[in-house]
């Protein structure tokens, strides 16, 4: 990675070959590294004379703290958010970001992200995101709007009762009965 740490929470850029630095084209960015039960959150940030401050904060999954996330990357003044499409674990991170429409968000497939040598934290796993996000070398994936990614919840979940027969049959009388019960018919 081309990012050397000056001093606890500074990132300054290295030249790369040919001599120059690397443009920033986001100076107000961040990288998320998504796990099951955490999120790394890596924010990169303009600093005194030209260096690059990073500020890192670890999250629970719960919506509650997904919620103090998009607050701190507010507080930031972040405008450009990269995390890894892993598994499922992005969804809700992404669901919460998107809502806000404060910044732009981009799932990016972890393949595409090259691996880091020597040693691989979830800091610098985000520190990474971050860094490649500052410099626009990162491609986000298509993800469908709110509406269709619900159609396709809905969709998918009812083919998947559908194919179990019994169990669908069981669960709509539920449904109704939940229905019926709750607007006072029997």
């Amino acid at each position: 990675m081309n990012v050397a740490v000056v001093a606890p929470g500074r990132v300054t850029p290295q030249p790369v070959l040919g001599g120059g630095a690397i443009e920033v084209v986001h100076a107000r960015c961040a990288g998320l590294d998504v796990h099951k039960r955490t999120v790394v959150a890596c924010v990169l940030r303009p600093g005194p004379g030209g260096s690059v401050e990073a500020g890192a904060r670890t999250y629970s999954t719960m919506l509650g703290q997904l919620e103090a996330l998009a607050a701190w990357l507010g507080e930031q003044g972040v405008t450009h958010v990269a995390l890894e499409a892993t598994g499922v674990y992005w969804k809700p991170v992404y669901n919460v970001l998107e809502g806000d429409g404060r910044w732009t968000v981009l799932v990016v497939n972890p393949e595409h992200v090259k691996a880091i040598t020597g040693r691989k934290t979830d800091r610098a796993d985000a520190q990474r995101l971050a860094f490649l996000l500052r410099h626009d070398l990162l491609h986000g994936s298509f993800i469908p709007g709110r509406a269709q990614r619900e159609l396709r919840e809905l969709t998918r979940g009812g083919r998947r009762w559908c194919e179990s027969g019994r169990a669908w049959s069981s669960a709509r009388r539920r449904c109704w009965k939940g229905r019926t019960s709750s607007s006072g018919r029997s």
